[in-house]
């Protein structure tokens, strides 16, 4: 026997709203369909893959530079974490690679500690050696390293720790430091690779705790160096980032006039 609903049964059924998906749901089925349509997966890399990725988009200009962020050193593993690494935001946000920013003049500094080495291979590090004839204590210098930010330069300022004289530290991207004297920065330093494809400008500026300029270094472009300065960069020629690093050869010049021929290329020394 059929059953009759009664009318307002019939009519409450029809006039109940249809249900609607969570928006959600609805921005996941947009995103999935975008990926099938472009023929792409939307799974980004994972582990070891998305790393090497980010580095080799890092070290030839790929990726664009940042606002000011800070990543304070924790320590970890068997090596110094010591001191604190920011992107130092100078201008707009707007990558400005090899732009020639000059910063105000700078008052020099004493110290006997200089850039000894300079890595832009797939291990981005630098070295620094105490020149000097007693030991110096790193707490409070300051290392502001260009590349593929133009003129926002990445910083390390270091915490407690004494070079005797004649030794030297290196200053490693990441946690890639592994010896007991390494200091990492637990970032990316934002290098170039040089030839063939990446011939842009690099810098490093060496300051003390006081703030006062140490050292100087640059190829292609002098970016960073303060106005009262000089640094003539030097050029990339046939250099591989791969085998050989800028190392100081000699130390001739001081603030505030370096000079470039302190310096060379030679194997690299890790």
């Amino acid at each position: 026997m059929r059953r009759i609903l009664p009318t307002s049964a019939v009519r409450g059924s029809r006039n109940r709203p249809p249900r609607r998906l969570p928006t959600a749901s609805v921005a996941a089925f947009a995103l999935l369909a975008l990926g099938a349509c472009a023929g792409e997966s939307t799974m980004p890399p994972s582990g070891g893959d998305a790393q090497q990725q980010q580095q080799q988009q890092y070290d030839t200009g790929a990726i664009p530079t940042y606002d000011s962020y800070v990543f304070p050193d924790t320590g970890g593993g068997g090596q110094e974490d010591a001191g604190t690494s920011t992107f130092a935001d100078t201008g707009s946000g707007q990558q400005d690679a090899g732009a020639s920013a000059t910063k105000p003049p700078a008052t020099c500094s004493s110290s006997g500690l200089r850039i000894s080495e300079v890595a832009v291979g797939t291990l981005d590090f630098v070295v620094l050696k105490n020149n000097g004839s007693g030991p110096i204590d790193l707490a409070g210098y300051k290392l502001e390293m260009y590349g593929i930010n133009g003129n926002k330069p990445v910083e390390h300022t270091f915490a407690a720790k004494t070079i005797a004289a004649g030794e030297s530290v290196y200053v490693l991207e990441y946690e890639k430091g592994t010896a007991g004297t390494d200091v990492n920065t637990k970032q990316n330093i934002p290098f170039y690779n040089g030839p063939p494809s990446a011939m842009k400008p690099n810098a490093v500026g060496l300051y003390d705790a006081a703030g006062a300029l140490v050292d100087y270094w640059a190829v292609d472009k002098a970016v960073g160096i303060p106005a009262n300065a000089s640094f003539t960069p030097m050029s990339w020629g046939t250099f591989d980032s791969k085998k050989s690093s800028f190392q100081r050869v000699a130390d001739t010049g001081a603030c505030p006039n370096f000079n470039a021929s302190d310096w060379g290329t030679a194997a690299l020394s890790r």
